[in-house]
């Protein structure tokens, strides 16, 4: 006897992500155990880098309504990075982007997370455009960087934890296109 199991999407809805300072749509992930956009609703506001959002690093500023918390991947769990975000108070939800490890910058991961606002997890490159800073896949950042503050694709910095970046649209659960090939 044989027990397959998968862990796919199969629903007809899914979430849409809209950086709408430019225009451009973007795929993010959900976390497990949080909030997720409302069917039918949506949460738009302005992205603040918040470091990597771990215990031991400089801490989350505070937020206000209509922000978006935007956390580096790395160096603590998930669910330590949103309670982090939860506490500083003020923010409608985090993201993640994900660190320049060998496991793939642009590499979209399902986050096992609690929290009690929403969580979702994009690429690095999706991180880096919320900020406006360039990204070049596939060039290694300089080895150093200082907590809080990650160093970019040749050596570009993000910006000090707490510098708003662009506006976002989070849709919840819209029918999905179909492949038509």
């Amino acid at each position: 006897a044989y027990i397959v199991s998968a862990d796919e999407d199969f629903s007809p809805f899914k979430a849409t992500a809209t950086n709408t300072s430019k225009g451009t749509e973007f795929t993010a992930t959900p976390g497990s155990d949080t909030p997720g956009i409302p069917r039918d609703g949506a949460l738009e506001g302005q992205t603040v880098f918040v470091g990597r959002a771990c215990n031991g690093d400089p801490a989350v500023p505070e937020g206000a309504s209509g922000q978006i918390a935007v956390a580096e991947r790395g160096a603590c769990t998930f669910t330590e990075k949103v309670a982090n975000v939860e506490a500083a108070g003020g923010y409608e939800a985090v993201i993640v982007f994900n660190d320049s490890s060998s496991t793939g910058c642009s590499e979209l991961v399902n986050m096992l997370v609690e929290g009690d606002i929403p969580a979702l997890f994009v690429g690095r490159q999706v991180g880096y455009d919320f900020f406006d800073v360039p990204y070049e896949r596939g060039v290694r950042p300089r080895a150093r960087r200082r907590i809080g503050r990650p160093v970019g694709a040749r050596g570009r910095d993000l910006p000090p934890a707490g510098r708003p970046g662009l506006l976002l649209l989070l849709r919840g659960w819209v029918p999905r296109r179909r492949d038509r090939r």
